[in-house]
């Protein structure tokens, strides 16, 4: 009866992560149903009883280390290996792997992503991230990376495979009611804080949205520490009726994707939700995983272009630059506006294709 440690951001309020954990969790108990399992997390009660699971806590270094110690099998998912904030994070998670190597135990990596490392760090992390037995990660970049820098062939140890939460087409539906003809559209809006988009310029696309397609909007908070009051504050300036969604298990959202005719997306599991519900999807983020899953799916990301010229106004100068960030930000607005019409128009043609994927 092999113990099981799952290491990744869980308890942290990201709904992403949590729909990882929930996975893993239940497919721990599906083909291991004796295996003990715990988990480290920012909110340890929360964890125990969400999941029915051991938890600790995550930011202690020494309970880190004893839960290292006292299992057998170390499982780690996720998005966990970029130094875009700060490198600490990635020493963090790479710190696992170490001390799991130093005391003789199995390290599992699971649909993991290596995301864009600066140039002094890569070659640590790209040694560290050999050692694990067995390596999925979820990206042509992230395999790419560990062949470059892991220097890992092996193609039974090395396996490029899709995000973890893509396995929730086997395992979870939701409550599709997008061909109910009675019913008003629902647009998701699922947001994060952008630079140099302010809560109006989401307010005005909501707005936009609800009138120009007959459609309810809504706004579920897949981060409530990071976005909530982002959203909240997008909510508030809109002149039309919208809801905020919170929520407390991975399912309460996830119920709710069934009703949503139309996603617009700053957050990767939003999308890769949409995808697998064969949601019409806008992709609008800053995050280069959005950007690389948004290609796959042949659907373009509108940020980065939008973010350069919305930047250069800003930078401006010149006495008529008051007028000219409110004209660009008029501009972007339509921009947003026409790239949602297109999803729309060609939602029959995403859902065929989500289908067949």
């Amino acid at each position: 009866m092999k113990k099981v440690l799952l290491v990744g951001y869980f308890g942290m309020d990201n709904l992403g992560d949590e729909l990882i954990l929930d996975l893993l969790i239940r497919s721990i108990k599906k083909f291991a149903p004796s295996s003990p399992i715990s988990v480290l997390s920012g909110r340890p009660q929360e964890t125990e009883g969400c999941y029915g699971v051991r938890a600790q806590q995550r930011k202690n270094p020494f309970v880190c280390l004893r839960a290292v110690v006292e299992n057998d099998i170390i499982v780690m998912s996720g998005g966990l290996f970029q130094d875009r904030t700060s490198s600490f994070s990635l020493y963090y998670y790479l710190s696992f792997i170490l001390a799991a190597r130093i005391f003789g135990k199995k390290i599992l990596l699971l649909g993991v992503g290596i995301d864009g490392l600066k140039k002094y760090n890569r070659s640590v992390a790209g040694f560290l991230l050999s050692l694990p037995d067995r390596i999925l990660v979820r990206d042509s970049n992230s395999l790419e990376f560990m062949q470059e820098y892991g220097r890992v062939t092996d193609e039974k140890k090395l396996t490029l495979t899709a995000d973890f939460v893509v396995t929730l087409n086997h395992s979870v539906s939701a409550d599709d009611t997008r061909d109910d003809k009675k019913r008003k559209k629902r647009f998701a809006f699922i947001l994060k804080e952008l630079e140099f988009l302010e809560p109006e310029f989401w307010a005005r696309v909501a707005e936009s949205s609800s009138k120009r397609f007959n459609a309810d909007v809504v706004f579920p908070v897949f981060h409530r520490r990071k976005d909530l009051d982002y959203i909240r504050k997008v909510s508030a300036l809109m002149q039309v009726q919208s809801d905020v969604v919170l929520w407390e298990r991975p399912d309460d959202i996830l119920k709710a994707f069934g009703g949503f005719d139309m996603v617009i997306g700053s957050r990767l599991h939003a999308l890769v939700l949409a995808g697998l519900f064969a949601i019409p999807i806008c992709g609008f983020s800053d995050d280069r995983k959005v950007d690389l899953f948004l290609r796959e799916l042949e659907q373009k990301n509108v940020y980065p272009g939008m973010k350069e010229t919305l930047q250069s106004t800003y930078s401006s100068r010149h006495p008529t630059a008051a007028v000219t960030v409110k004209s660009s930000a008029e501009s972007s607005v339509e921009t947003v506006m026409a790239v949602i019409s297109d999803s729309w128009n060609w939602r029959e043609h995403f859902r065929d294709k989500c289908r067949v994927n």
